[in-house]
């Protein structure tokens, strides 16, 4: 049980943990639909062409939303129930190629828990946990002409100003949920796919799946360790850390032996959220 824990916790980024092995973890939603994503990211503008991709996945409950990484979700499955540490090390081995997600885009985000009207977001870099709330906020969406088929369902198109990205957005009128991927929602149906307009992100619907099962805190087990700031300080950290990786981790206890010098060379980033 604690190797599985700590394994949990190097898989999910130990924030927002999936143990399922916890039976007093508190329910709080039922999930009746999970949708999985296919994500890009640009993180260096110079070089557009090499995107980063990362597997997402939304549970929608009857209230709350839980936006996170699928590849993390999958492997913490995977071994939940196995029996012996040779057991677990095989099943990583066969399987981290496969369900490998890129580590850039390392957030989670929570609509409507564990406040209504709120987004809780997670980040995690330097081996350290960054949690900050926000008001949701709905992307102004102008309502366009045009349909797409996008994982079977007909769709149809929006376009927003949102957090300093213009962006094009496909919602399938079918499927009557007013939420998407990421922080955007609002539109009158399920928003299957995002396109920001320098081609720079993208969101985009592999595979949906109705459900029926309890979710848990999605809270539960988030490390006590975890830095709880403001937006703005999560924002500034990671920039720091993007700039100077080996600087802002110095004095940290977790890095007791001298980092390589590329830990000190600048990291191409590219924020997503250029504006409040």
């Amino acid at each position: 049980m604690k190797k599985l824990i700590i394994l949990c916790s190097v898989l999910t980024g130990g924030f927002f943990c999936h143990n399922s092995h916890s039976q007093t973890t508190q329910t709080v939603d039922t999930v009746k639909l999970r949708v999985v994503y296919e994500q890009f990211s640009v993180m260096d503008t110079a070089n557009p062409g090499n995107k980063m991709k990362d597997m997402m996945y939304l549970d929608i409950g009857d209230s709350i939303t839980l936006y996170d990484d699928y590849n993390k979700y999958v492997m913490v499955h995977l071994i939940k129930d196995l029996k012996s540490q040779a057991e677990v090390d095989r099943v990583i081995n066969e399987n981290s190629s496969k369900y490998n997600s890129s580590g850039v885009m390392d957030y989670k985000v929570i609509k409507n828990y564990p406040q209504k009207h709120k987004m809780t977001v997670g980040d995690r870099f330097a081996m350290e946990h960054y949690i900050y709330e926000e008001t949701i906020e709905t992307p102004k969406w102008i309502l366009k002409n045009g349909t797409l088929t996008v994982a079977g369902y007909e769709c149809k198109k929006a376009e927003t100003l949102f957090r300093g990205r213009k962006y094009e957005a496909w919602y399938a009128p079918g499927i009557p949920i007013n939420d998407g991927p990421w922080k955007f929602s609002g539109l009158p149906g399920l928003i299957l796919k995002v396109v920001e307009s320098k081609g720079e992100f993208s969101f985009e619907c592999v595979s949906l799946e109705k459900k029926h099962e309890a979710m848990r805190d999605p809270q539960a087990g988030s490390a006590k360790t975890a830095k709880i700031r403001k937006k703005s300080e999560c924002i500034k950290a990671r920039q720091a850390y993007m700039d100077n990786a080996g600087a802002f981790i110095q004095g940290n206890p977790l890095y007791s032996a001298p980092l390589p010098a590329h830990n000190y060379e600048k990291k191409p980033y590219n924020p997503i959220e250029l504006s409040e």
